[in-house]
């Protein structure tokens, strides 16, 4: 004979479904948009070239995307808080 416990209905077993597979489709959607970005990212030099871009504000776009990542992390991490 199975104990059936007062606080687990039927619908918070649904309800709990659901808020786990919606938890799953959020991440695959950022992890989605990531890799993707990741993917792209080698093409910015190419299509900065072709819209008329010099090698030089190449490099200093290039150099301001890395330079905007790496002193943001910290600032968002505390953000985050």
């Amino acid at each position: 004979m199975t104990q059936n416990n007062v606080n687990d209905s039927p619908s918070e077993d649904k309800l709990r479904k659901n808020q786990s597979t919606l938890q799953f489709i959020k991440y695959a959607a950022l992890n989605f948009v990531f890799y993707i970005t990741i993917s792209l990212g080698g093409y910015v030099t190419v299509f900065l070239e072709s819209i008329g871009f010099n090698p030089q504000q190449v490099g200093v776009v290039t150099a301001l995307n890395s330079g905007v990542g790496v002193f943001s992390s910290p600032f968002l991490g505390y953000a985050g808080r």
